[in-house]
C-alpha cells in the first residue's frame, strides 16, 4: 500500500527551513509551508511544485498575539 507523506514546516523560508523543505520534497513529501514573508512563501511553493510535489503555503506570524 502506497502511503502519502505530508509535512508542515513553520519558518519554511529561513535557512534551516529551506533546507528541510527541499529535502522533504526530494524524499517525496507533500508540504505545507508557513513563514511570515508572503512573497518568499509563494516563491518557495512554486519551486516545490516544480519538483512535482503538492504544496500549500501561507504567511503567518506565529509570535503575533
Amino acid at each position: 500500500m502506497d502511503q502519502k507523506k505530508t509535512a508542515v514546516v513553520t519558518g519554511s523560508t529561513g535557512g534551516m527551513g529551506q533546507i528541510l523543505c527541499a529535502r522533504l520534497a526530494r524524499e517525496g513529501y507533500d508540504l505545507g509551508l508557513c513563514s511570515n514573508v508572503a512573497a518568499a512563501v509563494q516563491e518557495q511553493a512554486a519551486q516545490i511544485a516544480g519538483m512535482g510535489r503538492r504544496v500549500v503555503g501561507g504567511a503567518f506570524d506565529i509570535f503575533e498575539e
